[in-house]
């Protein structure tokens, strides 16, 4: 059979401003245009995918090309003609709610900005506590004080639980103990992980992930955290208490700032509740450990009071302990308020209702009925009792924690591929 051809002219690209190297070219295009359907009617999107055509070669050739979205901007008040008719009519598209949609990469940074910003406040407020006391009352330095107050700097600091701690002999003037607890200070602020400079770094690098959800005020906010950490470093280094206290004492106001704007800015979406589920999470974790380092076993008679005031102080619960129990701090009253009391901000009690508040009103939980059991099992230890109750408190609930807190992570920030590695890259 003769071969048959079909002629058509062939139809040259119109020209269009290319940026090549820093500067302007004129260059060839192609935009890949959107249509849809409506009735009977196509109609096509303002806008598309432009994509640079190299010369020389067809569009559909050009691997090489690199490619941009294409914006049009109009008012969307024009009415537009429609193809089918000549009838002018007025196009609008539905709107798109996207309140219970969160890509992957931003609930993780969220639920670590919320974890890193709890632990920077923990350790800043405890290593500031101490630094405060040790300067008001210098004869704690040479007291069994000075192994419950490195205890719980560790606890809330990333470092290793204190397993033995010498207590300087009294009156000694060279080894008081001022020597050991600065150097247990600095390590608290510096650079290891879940120390005060540390966690504020990982704060901003879990920032910069999400800033379509954090309002100006927070960016201000999270630019003197950063500031502040610098400063801290080079106040650290210098070893001067009243400097170091100073810079602590910013870093607490800016802190605070911080959760209250994200208490009173952020819309209660799977944003914000993944932040505040990392929150609570970590404050839960770091109250067991600063109850673990101090309170597991008993202090000395000198000593308890300005123990168990600075188990109240790290909590931010002294001023609440003060109010409800006209009497000295004893550890029931604190085991009553830090542990078991539903009203207390800073109990454990509280952030268990809260973390469940947050795993039911998550709009998709993949693996909700085995976050619940680790999430019971927590629940059924905080109300344990029996002797020692305290420390067998800390390691049944504590435990159960972790993993709820491992299986969350897998469930919602491992990459599908890693999930049968058992573990988190």
């Amino acid at each position: 059979a003769p071969h048959r051809y079909v002629v058509q002219p062939k139809i040259e690209f119109a020209s269009t401003p290319v940026a090549v190297d820093g500067e302007l070219r004129s260059g060839r295009a192609s935009i890949r245009v959107q249509t849809v359907r409506i009735g009977d009617e196509a109609i096509v999107l303002p806008g598309g995918h432009g994509r640079h055509v190299s010369p020389g070669q067809l569009v559909i050739n050009s691997f090489d090309a690199f490619g941009k979205d294409v914006w049009v901007l109009t008012d969307p008040t024009v009415q537009r003609v429609s193809t089918g008719s000549a009838i002018a009519r007025r196009t609008r598209l539905p709107q798109i709610d996207l309140r219970d949609s969160l890509p992957t990469r931003s609930a993780e940074a969220l639920f670590w900005l919320g974890r890193n910003a709890e632990r920077a406040e923990a350790a800043t407020r405890t290593a500031r506590l101490v630094i405060a006391r040790s300067a008001s009352a210098p004869v704690l330095l040479a007291s069994p004080w000075l192994a419950h107050a490195i205890a719980a700097v560790r606890a809330v600091s990333g470092g290793r639980p204190v397993e033995e701690v010498p207590v300087p002999a009294g009156g000694d003037p060279v080894d008081d103990g001022t020597a050991a607890l600065a150097i247990e200070v600095a390590a608290a602020l510096g650079d290891r992980s879940g120390a005060v400079a540390n966690s504020l770094r990982h704060l901003a690098a879990n920032a910069g992930g999400v800033r379509e959800f954090l309002s100006t005020a927070t960016w201000r906010v999270l630019n003197g955290l950063d500031t502040e950490r610098s400063v801290l470093s080079l106040t650290t280094d210098t070893s001067d208490p009243f400097l170091v206290a100073e810079c602590l004492d910013r870093i607490m106001v800016d802190l605070a700032a911080l959760a209250g704007l994200v208490m009173e800015s952020m819309v209660r979406g799977p944003g914000w509740r993944f932040l505040d589920l990392g929150r609570r999470l970590e404050r839960a974790v770091l109250l067991l450990g600063v109850i673990e380092a101090t309170l597991s076993d008993a202090p000395d008679d000198d000593v308890a009071q300005p123990v168990y005031d600075l188990v109240l102080g790290a909590s931010e619960s002294l001023v609440a302990y003060r109010r409800r129990y006209r009497s000295d701090v004893r550890v029931d009253a604190i085991e009553d308020l830090l542990v078991h009391d539903d009203t207390n901000p800073r109990s454990l009690a509280f952030q268990l209702d809260r973390i469940n508040e947050h795993l039911a009103s998550l709009p998709w939980n993949p693996d909700a009925s085995k976050h619940r059991r680790f999430l019971d099992a927590a629940a059924r230890g905080r109300l344990g009792e029996g002797p020692d109750s305290l420390a067998k408190l800390v390691l049944s609930v504590r435990g159960p924690l972790l993993e709820l807190i491992r299986e969350l992570m897998l469930a919602w920030f491992t990459h599908p591929a890693r999930r049968g590695l058992g573990g988190i890259s």
